[in-house]
């Protein structure tokens, strides 16, 4: 590096370059003078980080995302604040290339130290979902490529030893059980996962253990205290969760107000999966909106998550709804 691009001025002026080019949408020229900018000085411009970050979500060049943002964590010193954007590239770009194994690694990264650590809420319940995904995608994975015994056809059923399960203190292997359970639609487990429900802590956990109840229409009462609402039903007075929910309709609305309000169609698929995972930690409580404002609400909260509309702009009672449960999930 010379004494004449390592002034002061010389910075400055590549660094209004670089928001000129983002500005009149010059992206392929933008990212070579990035690359030459981020040769030229230490500590990397943040906004300028963020500028091209979208610049290559625009692009589709995730791979190269994912390449930058691991070599800021290995080559730089970073604020916070800098991780968590780095930390929030990372999962959208291994969401994006389908890299699961990784995208699981990192969320698990995210999940594990972000409070601890004090990462924003909101990175953390990205985070969160991404695990889920990333989990029932390799869990995909895994049973199709199990071939039946005449090797003609795939199988979508796993044995699994459901006692062990139900009873391991592993959430995970709780919640693969009684997934299972809800598959099968086997009611000889009501019973059993009808005591279990009664000291159960983990909120997808016990939704997941009343929708189980529900759709086998356990004779009991359901007795749940969470979000600061007390829910008190015999199975007969309340819906399944598809219906509780507003499934259906909601995800119609996503993918109709989407089309018109995400620049990329992955924003679509990543909204109804959050909108699912939100909906279930709430269920049996009753959704008090419209599908309507469930979509666009969850519209709103996704394009946030990925940066794309500012914190303060995402308001309302749908939000504070959104962000009443997400608080309560990292409590």
């Amino acid at each position: 590096m010379n004494n004449l691009t390592s002034h002061p001025r010389f910075i400055k002026k590549i660094e209004r370059d670089l928001k000129a080019l983002y500005h009149d949408n010059d992206f392929d020229f933008f990212i070579d003078r990035f690359a030459e900018y981020n040769t030229l000085i230490e500590h990397t411009n943040i906004t300028l980080v963020e500028m091209y970050y979208d610049v290559l979500i625009q692009k589709n060049e995730y791979e190269k995302m994912y390449k930058y943002a691991q070599l800021c964590f290995q080559t730089k010193e970073v604020s916070r604040d800098e991780a968590e954007v780095h930390l929030n590239m990372i999962l959208q770009a291994l969401f994006n290339l389908k890299l699961y194994e990784e995208l699981l690694e990192w969320s698990n990264i995210v999940t594990v130290t972000g409070k601890e650590s004090g990462m924003a809420a909101s990175l953390i319940q990205f985070a969160t979902h991404c695990k889920h995904y990333a989990t029932e995608e390799l869990k995909k994975r895994n049973t199709m490529t199990q071939p039946n015994e005449n090797n003609d056809e795939v199988f979508n059923t796993v044995d699994i030893d459901i006692d062990e399960y139900l009873n391991a203190e592993n959430p995970t292997l709780v919640i693969a059980a009684v997934e299972h359970l809800i598959d099968l639609k086997d009611e000889t487990y009501g019973d059993d996962v009808y005591k279990l429900l009664q000291s159960e802590r983990d909120m997808s956990v016990a939704s997941l253990m009343v929708i189980y109840l529900k759709e086998i229409e356990y004779d009991g009462v359901i007795h749940l205290e969470k979000f600061g609402e007390t829910f008190d039903a015999h199975t007969s007075e309340f819906k399944q969760f598809e219906k509780s929910a507003k499934v259906e309709p909601t995800i119609r609305w996503i993918v109709e107000e989407g089309q018109l309000r995400f620049d990329h169609e992955e924003r679509i698929q990543q909204a109804i999966e959050i909108f699912l995972n939100i909906s279930l930690l709430w269920y049996p409580l009753k959704v008090p909106f419209t599908p309507k404002e469930l979509a666009k609400g969850f519209i709103s909260y996704t394009k946030m998550l990925n940066n794309e509309l500012p914190m303060h702009s995402f308001n309302g009672f749908v939000a504070d709804w959104i962000l009443k449960i997400e608080k309560e999930i990292h409590k």
